[in-house]
């Protein structure tokens, strides 16, 4: 958790680069109370895929943070570690099922030589044709080849403590950076590759 002394401001623009589709996406809530202002950036890779990667990932945490509220502030660092690895595993999840779910039929159903290379593949409990997962939960196409795709995600919150003053909590997957900046023009990098923190 960082100490910040100035009001909270968050800006959000999402522009598509040289891909066919933008792929990533950004969550900006403020709790009904304003003492809870979170940002997110969500940065799918994979065409198609990678945008609802990014899609399912941020609705995931727009409803973590609707359902919180205003109660995050009273959290501890100990608190908001867990709540914030709950929420990661809960995206990787809906990401998950998500994939599970798309376009099924024009997958088809997996030949036998998948069975043979990865005894492991399973059907998933959608109708017949639908997509494979393997047992750590891999989801497959119907050749057996791994779905290609998925995101980044890295989310701050800014709390407005009750004694007046403010907090940062920064919680990240993957290569995206988050920064903090002070009005003397020094910055903190808050966030660690691949790591929670």
């Amino acid at each position: 958790m960082e100490e910040a002394k100035s009001s909270p401001r968050a800006a959000a623009d999402a522009r598509q680069g040289a891909k066919q589709h933008n792929e990533d996406a950004f969550l900006l809530f403020q709790s009904p109370g304003g003492r809870l202002v979170a940002g997110g950036v969500f940065d799918g890779h994979g065409g198609l895929n990678g945008r609802l990667a990014a899609s399912v990932a941020r609705d995931t945490a727009l409803a973590f943070f609707e359902a919180l509220g205003d109660v995050g502030t009273g959290f501890s660092e100990s608190q908001w570690k867990t709540k914030l690895e709950d929420l990661f595993a809960g995206m990787q999840t809906a990401i998950r099922e998500a994939f599970l779910r798309q376009d099924p039929v024009a997958r088809g159903p997996a030949p036998r030589r998948a069975y043979r290379k990865d005894p492991e593949l399973k059907r998933s409990d959608s109708p017949p044709g639908s997509v494979l997962h393997d047992d750590r939960g891999v989801v497959r196409r119907h050749n057996g080849y791994p779905v290609h795709g998925g995101t980044t995600a890295t989310l701050c919150v800014v709390l407005a403590l009750e004694d007046g003053s403010k907090s940062v909590v920064c919680a990240n997957v993957g290569d995206s950076d988050a920064i903090l900046f002070f009005s003397d023009n020094r910055w903190k990098r808050l966030s660690v590759v691949g790591l929670l923190c």
